[in-house]
């Protein structure tokens, strides 16, 4: 490193001094003092090099630290999916944690590469799929027919889990089959929109709508109803207001 300082090329020493993370032009400039026709030149001809990535934000980046970095992620999902085939991605913040990446060069790198799939709080390789073998397959398939037989008073998390085991309940949650909206409370995601559809419906006819109301509209119990509810509040599609549910202002997903 002090060597390039010394005696490298304009273009080495540009790429030096964005080695450690991503840097804004400015701060180029400020490192290898020079002028700005100096500076354009050493920086074009690193780019051309392929020696500088530049970023959005008028940011650059070593090229070989880049995909060094990358490379590290890259590793480290590979592993996680290795070990948890069943799981969709592993938690962003833990990826971040695994590889010890500054929450800025993480996010750089996350945002400006295919080559990592970064969906809500879950990251993973495009090429991974959750397979299910022939043996879960059968007790998801016994699972999803208990819920469709009482689609609005399905299982606890609890006793779904008796039937599929806990690492293809999660794997159900991730691919969207199941939405979790409680600890122990689960829907089927069918039964999960109609319930949310008739909630949103019942607001927008009536100004508001209780846990009651909810209950006896689909035949349920006070602890499905309530903890929907519950559950919408806490992603801003419904807000409490006393003892009823207004609008809010979130999305309907999970």
């Amino acid at each position: 490193a002090l060597a390039t300082r010394l005696q490298g090329t304009p273009a080495e020493r540009v790429t030096q001094a964005a080695r450690s993370e991503p840097v804004k032009r400015s701060e180029l400039q400020k490192q290898v003092g020079y002028d700005d026709a100096e500076l354009d030149a050493a920086i074009e001809a690193a780019l051309a090099d392929g020696m500088l990535l530049q970023l959005p934000d008028d940011m650059y980046f070593s090229a070989a630290m880049y995909q060094q970095w990358l490379q590290s992620l890259v590793g480290t999902l590979k592993a996680f999916h290795h070990t948890q085939p069943l799981r969709l991605g592993m938690p962003r913040e833990e990826l971040r944690t695994r590889t010890g990446l500054n929450s800025t060069l993480f996010n750089l790198l996350l945002d400006n590469d295919s080559t990592i799939v970064s969906q809500n709080s879950l990251v993973q390789l495009p090429d991974h799929r959750i397979q299910f073998d022939e043996a879960q397959q059968a007790n998801v398939h016994q699972l999803m027919g208990v819920i469709a037989n009482a689609p609005y008073t399905p299982p606890s998390f609890d006793e779904a889990e008796s039937i599929v085991g806990n690492d293809v309940l999660h794997a159900l949650i991730d691919l969207g089959e199941i939405v979790q909206v409680q600890p122990d409370v689960i829907f089927a995601t069918s039964a999960y929109g109609e319930m949310v559809d008739a909630t949103l419906h019942m607001i927008d006819e009536n100004g508001s709508i209780a846990a009651n109301e909810l209950r006896d509209r689909f035949g349920t119990t006070r602890k499905y109803a309530i903890g929907l509810l519950e559950y919408l509040d806490s992603i801003g599609v419904t807000r409490r207001a006393g003892d009823v549910r207004v609008r809010g202002r979130g999305s309907r997903t999970p």
